[in-house]
């Protein structure tokens, strides 16, 4: 298995999850990053380890609390969906730990562990969830991978209009007015 492939299903899987839950990501990119181990990566809008609450507010108000769950259930699907693409995509492994760390996914899990307090029933929910939107937008999957493994790297605003396009959303010729770089810009290693 070609890895730039491998990292590309993987990457696109998180954004199309976010774009599911109406989660903006900043940049979705399969240039490997020597600093951080990385093969690639999306940076997702509100990805912070800490959930902010109104100021004002009790922080353990039933509202609080509620958004903060279901904050974290939204960041926990989002990262287990680079690992369900590539279950569902590629047909490599399943959705456990021990798939996951074969798979270069480990971190994404224990992120969704973290986020979820190592509750078994919310991380098979949010295993259960990331492989139901992987499969109902396999497509979408396929077309942001495509245009990552073109470009190398592609902003939020790239990755969006992209979907939409995939979506049938936009047509071509609006996909060539707002990006015309996204239908003729080479691959970074071309």
């Amino acid at each position: 298995m070609d890895q730039r492939k491998h990292t590309v299903i993987h990457e696109a899987g998180h954004a199309v999850a976010c774009n599911e839950l109406g989660i903006m990501n900043d940049s979705l990119s399969i240039i490997p990053n020597v600093e951080e181990g990385s093969a690639g990566g999306i940076a997702v809008e509100d990805s912070e380890e800490v959930f902010f609450v109104p100021p004002g507010t009790d922080p353990f108000s039933p509202e609080n609390q509620a958004a903060l769950q279901a904050w974290a259930e939204n960041h926990a699907i989002i990262d287990y969906a680079g690992h369900a693409a590539v279950v569902v995509l590629l047909g490599m492994g399943d959705m456990s730990d021990r798939s996951a760390m074969r798979h270069g996914a480990y971190s994404d899990f224990e992120n969704a562990r973290k986020r979820l307090g190592n509750d078994q029933e919310r991380m098979q929910s949010g295993k259960d969830l990331a492989v139901a939107i992987i499969s109902a937008r396999h497509a979408d999957v396929v077309s942001l991978a495509e245009a990552a493994l073109k470009h190398g790297q592609l902003d939020g605003q790239e990755v969006e209009v992209l979907l939409q396009h995939a979506q049938g959303l936009i047509s071509q010729e609006e996909l060539q007015t707002l990006f015309p770089h996204l239908l003729d810009k080479p691959s970074p290693r071309d």
